[in-house]
């Protein structure tokens, strides 16, 4: 079992979800955190925090050196209000390929020997009435799915040099203290949003 694992993106929605559970699992937890503020946030969740520009080769590499596994949580995606713009997915499209890239090949350059990768299941091609699993097609129809399998391309490759790669291919999330949540609530209280449900009513 891997003991200490650096966790990039530790203090987003998913990663302050994630760094409490690890640490009571009895790991060793290391989290990106810039500035101060997020610094202390990771401290409270029992990890330890690290500066580290996750687009600097030999940053991340100082940041995963010792580690057992690393676990990459990095996006950054925008207003709900704003989510339909391909512009406002442009951080999160670089996190998952140029950054899932440097990830790897420090990765691999520090002798890590597991990497697991958030992913997404919209990359699923519409299988009808079938099952969806690992081995279904997929639908690279837009600059956002292209990016998230060009990240899980990175996964491979890592797989390839001797490690072990984990793709995980998330849904959607809410959470009480996710932005999306907050802003979608502050719609509905302005009757802003489609109310799903018969057409009836």
């Amino acid at each position: 079992m891997a003991r200490k694992i650096f966790v990039a993106g530790g203090t987003g929605v998913l990663g302050r979800a994630s760094l409490q559970p690890l640490v009571e699992a009895g790991y060793t937890v290391r989290s990106t955190a810039r500035g101060r503020d997020k610094a202390d946030l990771v401290r409270r969740l029992g990890a330890e925090p690290v500066e580290c520009d996750l687009y600097d080769p030999a940053s991340v590499q100082r940041a995963m050196s010792g580690c057992d596994a690393v676990i990459r949580l990095t996006t950054k995606i925008g207003s709900v209000m704003k989510i339909r713009n391909p512009r406002a997915w442009d951080e999160t499209n670089r996190l998952r390929t140029t950054g899932a890239r440097i990830l790897v090949d420090a990765a691999i350059a520090t002798g890590v020997p597991v990497y697991l990768h958030e992913s997404i299941t919209f990359v699923y091609a519409d299988g009808g009435s079938n099952w969806l699993n690992e081995d279904s097609a997929v639908d690279d129809n837009s600059q956002v799915m292209r990016s998230t399998l060009e990240g899980e391309q990175e996964v491979a490759r890592f797989t390839q040099t001797g490690g072990r790669g984990v793709v995980l291919r998330f849904a959607a999330f809410y959470g009480l203290d996710a932005p999306s949540t907050v802003e979608t609530i502050s719609l509905a209280r302005k009757r802003m949003l489609n109310q799903i449900g018969p057409a009836a009513n």
